[in-house]
């Protein structure tokens, strides 16, 4: 195996590498690297696109096992785990269980 000296630090890299693996110094400087274009991966979102204060306390339920504030529409209470709704259990426990 044949190494090379970096011309910054003076560690020893396999031949081939393009970077130094101490200092991250290019190991061969008439290559440029490649930097791949970065996209956001966030949108932005107007505060007006936001739902009130008002519409989430609207869109909140009580929990039938432990009575916590809970989202409508949730498959299951975030404080408790318990289902919401009697029919998304029964569906869970024959996929899980089988069927009685």
């Amino acid at each position: 195996m044949e190494f090379i000296e970096c011309p910054e630090c003076g560690e020893s890299n396999r031949k081939g590498l393009f970077r130094c693996w101490k200092c991250k110094e290019s190991l061969n400087p008439e290559i440029k690297p490649v930097t791949p274009e970065i996209k956001p991966t966030h949108v932005a979102v107007a505060l007006s696109e936001l739902p009130s204060d008002q519409a989430v306390s609207q869109d909140l339920g009580v929990c039938r096992a432990c009575g916590a504030k809970i989202r409508n529409g949730l498959v299951r209470c975030s404080e408790c785990r318990t289902f919401t709704r009697p029919e998304i259990e029964r569906i869970y426990r024959e996929k899980v269980d089988g069927p009685e």
